[in-house]
């Protein structure tokens, strides 16, 4: 179960880095912040 979380964290968080418009580059930083401080927790 936790490997299962970690693989959707995984996958969710390599969405986030390679998101494009019509998102400003600010949001997408605060995005990317926010989901590698999740991340950072799951580990």
């Amino acid at each position: 179960m936790v490997e299962i979380i970690k693989l959707d964290i995984t996958n969710s968080f390599e969405k986030v880095l390679t998101m494009e418009e019509p998102y400003s580059s600010e949001d997408m930083d605060d995005v990317r912040r926010r989901w590698a401080e999740c991340f950072l927790k799951v580990m």
